[in-house]
């Protein structure tokens, strides 16, 4: 972080080994290059998609996580949920690409629908994991009697008792997952489309060559991080 930073500073106005002010990050930003609509659409784009699939994620992990708990085939269904973890991510773009692509079943076209489908499957596991994390240690199926033998009903215990026993592992694998996605590269790069991220706006400045552009970008990125952390905190905290 301190190398980025230090290097922003020093290509702020001008390249420092030749003095020209093309090599510069404000001639890169606001001159003829024009980077800096590129970066305000990717920004946009970054926020939007992380929070839709954050969203969405969450809201399917929270069934999956009791599934799991709690079905005989809750094993074979995390086991399966594992994998785009460790799969390289561009394969995982290419997959969702191949399956619900023109190519497949012909449902999305590459773009913002296609980026955020892609970042639901790979924050799907993440989620689920802070979820069972939070589930085996709570003892939460005693609570859920203890509400049943008080007159609750199934749908009544888990409201009422299960989810806010595990509110901090949702809390904790939604952060992370919004996380993740504000950072992702490999596979929105293959079904981005014409829509951008901020982290494959940057791929594109260090391949045409305006690298002061990146530095800045990279050191962007990392604050907008930060800041939505911290809003984010500061939301769930109430």
């Amino acid at each position: 972080i301190a190398v980025v930073l230090s290097s922003v500073i020093i290509y702020w106005s001008a390249d420092p080994y030749t003095g020209r002010i093309e090599g510069g990050i404000l001639y890169q930003l606001f001159g003829p290059p024009n980077y800096f609509n590129s970066l305000t659409r990717a920004t946009l784009t970054s926020i939007i998609v992380a929070l839709i699939s954050t969203y969405i994620a969450m809201c399917i992990s929270i069934p999956l996580s009791f599934i799991i708990e709690r079905r005989w085939y809750g094993r074979i269904l995390r086991t399966t949920l594992k994998v785009p973890m460790i799969i390289p991510s561009s394969s995982l773009g290419l997959s969702v690409m191949l399956l619900w692509g023109p190519s497949g079943l012909n449902l999305i076209e590459s773009g913002i629908w296609m980026i955020i489908l892609t970042h639901i499957v790979f924050s799907v596991p993440v989620i689920v994991e802070s979820i069972i994390a939070a589930y085996e240690g709570s003892g939460i199926e005693m609570y859920e009697e203890s509400a049943r033998t008080l007159g609750a009903d199934a749908y009544n215990a888990i409201e009422t008792v299960s989810l806010p026993l595990i509110k901090g592992g949702i809390i904790t694998g939604s952060i992370l997952s919004f996380t993740r996605s504000l950072g992702e590269t490999g596979a929105t790069f293959i079904v981005m489309g014409r829509d951008i991220t901020i982290p494959v706006l940057v791929v594109n400045m260090v391949e045409g060559l305006a690298v002061p552009a990146a530095l800045f970008t990279s050191t962007y990125l990392l604050a907008l991080s930060l800041i939505m952390l911290a809003i984010i905190r500061v939301v769930t905290k109430r």
